[in-house]
């Protein structure tokens, strides 16, 4: 296993974590609240943003 990730139980926005082989947190990414189209935002493990992801999720 390289990687795993974790999504605890929310209602709105949640956040999904990933840990590594060895059980630490590298980071998590979030959904867009505003936007209908769908979407991320990418955080380290600092809690830093290192990306977003944009996009049609339709095709």
């Amino acid at each position: 296993m390289v990687f795993y990730i974790q999504k605890p139980l929310s209602f709105l926005r949640s956040k999904v974590f990933v840990y590594n082989n060895d059980g630490n947190s590298i980071g998590y990414f979030k959904g867009n609240i505003l936007t209908i189209g769908g979407g991320f935002f990418v955080y380290d493990s600092n809690e830093r943003e290192i990306a977003e992801i944009t996009g049609d999720w339709k095709g």
